[in-house]
């Protein structure tokens, strides 16, 4: 299986259209079509962009090997959640901040070791 064709099943198992697809990567439809049809390569913060965005693994992305996506830990959204205290006052609990804040950091470090990944198979390529 090719890297278009695994970009293909991206797409298919997200079910979404090429138009859907390219807006979430931050490119054209055209740039997208181009690169499905094999007119150009993908470019390496494309596919750093597509591990970070569907949260599939760097390694099946770039060589077809191991599992499409790995564990749920990484799947490049983040989410800020609101904390009421139990009063209902709309007061801040600075606890429950630093715990979302240390697994935010956690979600980084994970996406910095996917980003480091995929950049050493890029150079190994």
């Amino acid at each position: 299986m090719t890297i278009h064709e695994r970009l293909q099943l991206i797409q298919n198992q997200q079910n979404i259209s090429q138009n859907v697809f390219s807006m979430r990567l931050g490119i054209s439809s055209a740039t997208f079509s181009k690169m499905m049809t094999n007119a150009s390569e993908p470019r390496a913060s494309l596919l750093v962009a597509v591990v970070q965005v569907f949260g599939v693994s760097p390694r099946w992305l770039l060589l077809g090997d191991g599992d499409m996506y790995e564990t749920a830990q990484n799947t490049g959204a983040v989410t800020v959640q609101q904390h009421h205290s139990g009063s209902g006052n709309n007061k801040l609990n600075i606890a429950d901040y630093r715990k979302e804040l240390h697994q935010k950091e956690l979600e980084v470090a994970g996406l910095q070791a996917q980003v480091a990944l995929l950049k050493e198979l890029l150079t190994n390529k």
